[in-house]
């Protein structure tokens, strides 16, 4: 995975990856009464069908507390030499080591870290640390007590999740500065969860700013129509090397001050500069969803699916490669092989167009899936979309 430039499971990337999972997108359609039009030769067959489903584990949700509920960060930092050690002692209890469990376990689950943020227990980490996860738990300082998190939103373009700790107070808080005011060559701590227990840190300097990381799509999640690749642009860039395990955590200052976010580790380290993180945490907050920022849980359809290249006989799409046991997709009669085409009329032309259409979609929702089987036969069905796990 990691010499194919990919995002890895345990909650990191490398320089080039895409937020992708295992090179798979999975979604889940749950529904209690489907219309479904089946196109058989020249004729047209429509089917009510009564689905009656086991009810799946939900993924927690905690609605947007407004933007006012976002710090302001303080006034600049000072130039110096760091202490990892002091900055563990002072930044780890205002932490927390994220666990992402998902129903499926295609990657046995997820982790990284994330930053406190309020007293109440409002956190902030990467969306790629969470992906796909239906269960969240978060433990102060790797050590501490642990509570179960719920998801308010993601940001899929910046990468960035906004978390609220159940029944939390009373926590300690990170102390926020301006990554507006860091220069190449200062020295940073970066703060993360590689293993288990306390936080460990990796010990840099910035070597780059303004830094523009390309993340390019694995084959299978490429679309004929979709570019390549995606970019980020502004990011800070450090040399301290982080593993797997520090996504979500805090790059530190020599004043203690968080000037980052970890994104993406290895061979080069590149951060979310704290200035940009805020300010989408705060359209999350707002409640504001749109195009890339995704409020709550979204829908699910029950299916794992690939890139559907050209081919004889075979339409362009999301190729299904495993239908879930117990989920409504099953019962509809969705079956490996199957590609996916459109949904909401709106044609699909890869597996990654296919999760980001129906994440868009949230829980309750109605919404058409277009699939043609094995046998060439085309199928639509209309469902009502269930809760999905995190996007």
């Amino acid at each position: 995975m990691e010499g194919q430039h990919r995002r890895r499971a345990g909650g990191t990337w490398t320089a080039i990856g895409w937020i992708a999972l295992s090179e798979l997108v999975f979604l889940v359609i749950s529904a209690v009464a489907v219309t479904a039009s089946f196109a058989l030769s020249d004729r047209t067959v429509s089917v009510i069908q009564s689905i009656d489903t086991s009810p799946l584990q939900e993924l927690d949700t905690a609605p947007p507390p407004g933007a006012q509920a976002i710090p302001e960060p303080a006034a600049g930092g000072a130039r110096g030499t760091v202490d990892a050690r002091a900055a563990a002692a002072r930044v780890g209890p205002a932490t927390v080591s994220i666990s992402a469990d998902s129903r499926y376990q295609l990657t046995g689950g997820g982790s990284g870290a994330a930053m406190v943020l309020t007293s109440s227990g409002l956190v902030l980490t990467d969306e790629h640390v969470i992906t796909g996860a239906d269960g969240i738990t978060a433990q102060i300082g790797g050590s501490g007590r642990t509570y179960q998190a719920a998801l308010i939103g993601v940001d899929l373009a910046d990468d960035v999740a906004l978390l609220q700790l159940e029944h939390a107070s009373g926590l300690r808080t990170v102390t926020l500065g301006r990554s507006a005011h860091a220069a190449v060559g200062d020295p940073v701590v970066v703060l993360g969860y590689p293993d288990e227990g306390g936080p460990s840190t990796a010990v840099g300097r910035l070597i780059g700013l303004n830094e523009v990381v390309d993340l390019a799509l694995p084959p299978d999640e490429r679309g004929s129509s979709s570019e390549p690749k995606s970019s980020h642009y502004g990011m800070l860039r450090n040399d301290a090397h982080t593993r797997p395990g520090y996504s979500g955590g805090p790059v530190i200052d020599s004043a203690g001050l968080v000037i980052g976010m970890a994104q993406v580790g290895g061979e080069e380290d590149y951060d979310i500069p704290i200035d940009r993180a805020l300010t989408v945490a705060r359209e999350i907050a707002s409640g504001h969803a749109g195009s890339h920022v995704l409020i709550g849980a979204p829908g699910e359809l029950g299916v794992v699916a690939r890139t559907s290249s050209p081919s004889a006989g075979r339409p362009v799409g999301a190729r299904v490669v495993t239908v879930h046991a117990g989920t409504p997709a099953r019962v509809l009669g969705i079956e490996a092989g199957d590609v996916i085409t459109a949904v909401d009329g709106s044609d699909i032309v890869s597996a990654a167009e296919l999760r980001q259409m129906l994440a868009r979609h949230g829980p309750g929702d109605r919404t058409s899936v277009t699939w043609t089987d094995s046998r060439g036969h085309r199928h639509t069905v209309v469902a009502q979309l269930s809760a999905g796990p995190a996007p």
